[in-house]
């Protein structure tokens, strides 16, 4: 079973349309799961969490995940600097961060191993077409979950 979560009203109604299939309208600072999932997904949607709020949800990500369980995360890392956020024209927030802030994040939250091979960086996965700067990429980080 998937658990489908989306903080915009709007979208949330969308996909519950398009998938026929409930949509939690939650942020992702607002989740708040006890060991409940084998995995998460969270492609291209932590990148709107705001910085000084990123360490607090990965430790709720990595709570939400059974001991073994997986994270997946994508992140920005942008069109200028990395660790620089942005808001744009139509209202939304653009979080973008370095590998090595990430890493570091990671190491905080402690209890969970980076899966090399799979956590890299991705410059030709904007919409499966090459990317429109670059600098613009994303950096996946596949983790999982080894203790509490």
């Amino acid at each position: 079973k998937v658990l489908m979560t989306e903080p915009s009203v709007e979208l949330a109604k969308i996909a519950e349309e398009k998938l026929g299939e409930s949509v939690l309208i939650l942020k992702a600072q607002e989740i708040s799961f006890d060991q409940e999932f084998d995995g998460v997904w969270a492609v291209a949607s932590l990148i709107h969490v705001p910085p000084e709020d990123l360490l607090s949800v990965c430790q709720k990500l990595k709570a939400a995940v059974k001991i073994g369980g997986v994270i997946h995360a994508s992140f920005l890392k942008g069109v200028g600097q990395p660790d620089t956020p942005e808001a744009i024209a139509d209202g939304r927030y653009f979080n973008r961060a370095s590998e090595e802030r990430l890493r570091q994040m990671v190491a905080a939250v402690g209890g969970l191993r980076v899966v090399e091979d799979l956590s890299r960086e991705q410059k030709n996965d904007y919409f499966g077409a090459l990317a429109p700067s670059p600098t613009f990429g994303f950096f996946n980080l596949f983790l999982v979950r080894e203790a509490k």
